[in-house]
């Protein structure tokens, strides 16, 4: 804490302020107001007055007064870069306006960046200072014209915090990477596959299976990038600052170049790659008896897809003629997979529904359908796979009480339990009154099967739990019900993979020195810390442009009628979500009558003789879709 900081709080404390000071963050919202989250409180109400120079995402210390918080001092500033639109203001001073609307405080450039810009232009601005009513920027980069496609897909991307560049010295250094020569068990003869998407080029996972006396025998094979690419290199540093790939329908955001994550670590099929192999010897109960992990060399036979190994698997004829080669290792696998499910299911796992949109693209771009994703017997191979040798992975390190990173889920907060409770008995189902077992939340979500709340209770479970994220403590994963977890399986696409990669060959190689350790121990905490704030960060963006092109699709069908379910009420209107993932707002000033009012209790909104409610089937017209704005407004059929 700054001294300035505690100079503050320690002269509030002289002179006699009863309210304990309370930290969070400030959350804005594009009206000019604010509220602060708080761990462990109810949000609280900043009006502008308030604010004292705080904006949205800064870390602050607030007072209570009157049910409302008022910002005593500043701990630390969220946001130090932005995205947002070169523009004239009221006033007629041209300003940048962000594109995040709850970072509501205009940013003012300098005449030397002001005098390269246009109206309209879209930027990428560095906070360099901050005043009460505004802050001040420096141009860092002109991303485009505001409004056109390429310009927003790209400031999505910046305004999120990661880069679709890689610097001269990372091209270079990929241009000129050579395969390490170092002994390794050579797995090449042995029958193996990976089971991808259809556009899937960054093949980082393989499988074999062989039945066995006491099962079954899994290999994963896991792509060894941490061969080459050394630690602090210029491309780990890279890897570091980002952590992930991000994904995009158009295109993919990677973490390392491609000549990497493409060609020289991708498990294509027919050429042999360098692999990290966790081999588990699994009986009939889906209980690992004996695991190995070994560097390795395979050669994928088959470059599989989930939907021709589905269709395979479903009994199609023409392509099991094709495949006769694996086709018994596929039933296998989902034999296997039926087993590993099973144990799950008896632990106690959950098993919540994906709300995944597939969006499909024309040749120009352009979004001509939108699909929920489909979750198949395929996609369950590769899951329960993945996850068992996570787990194995995880168990083994911790037995050596090695530094690693782990990846850990805890148990719901009380508050969100209890949310969960009050709002499935206002759906009609009952949850025991003091229970974290996951069981309670099995039965909810068997019992709304079927359901016109069937969704609507998956979503709200989902949001009760808390977010996953990495440490360099094993304190389980709530979700899995596993005592041990790891992110083992995507070194091409997570940086946690990659720094545990590393941990795992020093071991095999039996270099493990106290300075190594200490350098390790250093690196995981780094890891962790980074890798979870990127990943919200990531998911963030993507969740943004998928928001960006259902706009755009719903604007090819502004006055059609769709049928849906109410899936949000609020005090303003309700949202619908459509068959096709779309959801849309029905203003409270569009609706039938009058005289709303909002019972948040029971969630719904009732006036003139009407009652909306979660679940209920509605028709909707679109009449608006705005993909700069990412949101789509509905009007009630009657």
């Amino acid at each position: 804490m700054k001294k300035k900081t505690k100079k503050k709080i320690n002269n509030i404390k002289k002179k006699g302020v009863r309210e304990k000071l309370i930290e969070g963050v400030v959350r804005g919202n594009k009206k000019g107001f604010a509220f602060l989250s708080s761990e462990g409180n109810e949000d609280l109400f900043i009006p502008p007055s308030s604010l004292n120079g705080a904006v949205h995402n800064d870390k602050v210390y607030v007072k209570k007064e009157k049910g409302e918080a008022v910002v005593v001092s500043i701990k630390d500033r969220g946001i130090q870069e932005l995205v947002g639109v070169y523009t004239k203001n009221q006033d007629g001073n041209y300003i940048v306006k962000p594109d995040d609307s709850d970072y509501f405080t205009p940013v003012y450039l300098g005449k030397e960046d002001s005098e390269r810009l246009r109206d309209g232009d879209k930027v990428l601005v560095k906070i360099i200072g901050y005043k009460r009513t505004r802050v001040d920027g420096k141009l860092l980069e002109i991303l485009g014209k505001a409004g056109v496609k390429d310009t927003e897909i790209l400031s999505i991307l910046k305004n999120h915090g990661f880069d679709n560049k890689f610097s001269n010295q990372v091209k270079e250094q990929a241009k000129n990477i050579k395969r390490k020569d170092i002994e390794r068990v050579d797995f090449t003869s042995l029958k193996t596959i990976t089971i991808d998407g259809d556009d899937a080029k960054d093949l980082d996972d393989a499988i074999s299976l062989e039945k066995t006396e006491k099962g079954y025998r899994l290999y994963v094979h896991i792509a060894d990038v941490s061969s080459f690419v050394d630690m602090d290199s210029p491309i780990d540093a890279r890897a570091m600052k980002y952590t992930t790939s991000v994904y995009f329908p158009e295109c993919v955001y990677p973490m390392l170049p491609e000549e990497l994550s493409n060609v020289i670590c991708s498990l294509n099929a027919g050429e042999n790659r360098d692999t990290l192999s966790v081999i588990m010897d699994i009986d009939t109960n889906g209980e690992v008896i004996n695991s190995d992990i070994k560097e390795s060399i395979i050669k994928s036979d088959r470059r599989m897809t989930y939907k021709k190994t589905t269709a395979i698997l479903n009994g199609d004829k023409k392509l099991s003629e094709e495949y006769a080669d694996i086709k018994e290792m596929l039933f296998n696998m989902k034999e296997l997979a039926e087993i590993l499910i099973e144990k799950r299911k008896r632990r106690g796992a959950l098993f919540f529904k994906s709300k995944e949109c597939v969006i499909t693209l024309n040749d120009e771009g352009e979004p001509v359908d939108l699909v929920p994703y489909e979750y198949t017997v395929s996609n369950s191979i590769i899951e329960e796979f993945m996850l068992i040798a996570n787990e194995t992975v995880a168990k083994t390190f911790f037995d050596k009480n090695a530094p690693f990173v782990y990846r850990v889920h805890q148990k719901p907060k009380e508050e969100k339990m209890n949310a969960l409770k009050a709002f499935a008995k206002s759906c009609g189902f009952n949850m025991p009154e003091k229970s974290f077992a996951t069981e309670d939340i099995i039965r909810l979500l068997k019992e709304a099967e079927g359901t016109p709340y069937e969704n609507i209770i998956n979503d709200f479970a989902l949001r009760s739990m808390q977010k996953a994220r990495y440490s360099t403590s094993c304190d389980g994963h709530y979700g899995l019900q596993a005592q041990f977890y790891c992110h083992f399986t995507s070194p091409i696409r997570r940086y946690p993979d990659l720094m545990i990669h590393r941990i795992i060959k020093s071991y095999l190689h039996g270099k493990v020195s106290e300075g190594l350790l200490s350098v390790y121990k250093n690196k995981v905490m780094q890891t962790a810390l980074n890798s979870t704030e990127k990943e919200i960060a990531a998911e963030n963006a993507e969740r943004e442009i998928d928001d960006y092109y259902k706009a755009l699709y719903m604007q090819n069908h502004i006055g059609e009628i769709f049928e849906g379910f109410i899936s949000g009420v609020t005090p303003f209107g309700i949202f619908v979500a459509l068959d096709n993932t779309v959801e849309g707002l029905v203003r409270i000033e569009s609706l039938p009558g009058g005289g709303y009012v909002f019972d948040k209790y029971a969630v719904t909104l009732s006036g003139g003789g009407r009652k909306f409610s979660l679940g209920q089937k509605v028709k909707i017209k679109v009449i608006a879709a705005d993909e700069i704005e990412r949101h789509i407004d509905f009007e009630l059929v009657e």
